[in-house]
């Protein structure tokens, strides 16, 4: 015995689908921009230091833990092809990413001593929140 529905306008599957594909849509475009992203983080580091404030999206897209999951998976596909990002590449693309996703993301940059050897870090911060954890020791610069 065979169900048939035959209701006008009940298009439920078609709608299921569409906004599946609309998803992995948007999730392409965070894969591409992530690429975009930390490749322009690796070679030129300093033009998207410069550029970083200009990059402050007036919306907010897609959710800033989707974007973290689309750079992470972008960065442990670098490591396996054995490009290991420092932390600055690191941070430069997480905030770009995240600017570009309408977030208020800052670079924050802090150092810490070790029987008297200075050693640097970089974080990404969104409104004072750290996106990635923080290496234990570092002491936040302050800029005045």
């Amino acid at each position: 015995m065979v169900y048939t529905c035959h209701m006008r306008g009940d298009h439920w599957l078609r709608d299921a689908w569409m906004a599946k594909i609309g998803k992995w849509r948007e999730r392409a475009g965070l894969y591409l921009a992530s690429g975009r992203a930390i490749f322009g983080a690796f070679l030129f580091p300093s033009r998207e230091l410069k550029r970083l404030n200009e990059r402050l999206s007036p919306r907010r897209r897609p959710e800033e833990a989707e974007i973290l999951r689309c750079a992470a998976r972008c960065f442990a596909l670098l490591d396996r092809m054995g490009l290991r990002a420092s932390c600055l590449t690191r941070s430069l693309a997480l905030a770009r990413l995240l600017r570009e996703g309408g977030y208020e993301a800052q670079l924050v940059f802090g150092v810490r001593s070790d029987n008297g050897e200075m050693k640097g870090h970089c974080w990404v911060t969104v409104s004072g929140r750290p996106v990635e954890s923080v290496l234990p020791g570092y002491q936040e610069l302050e800029y005045e």
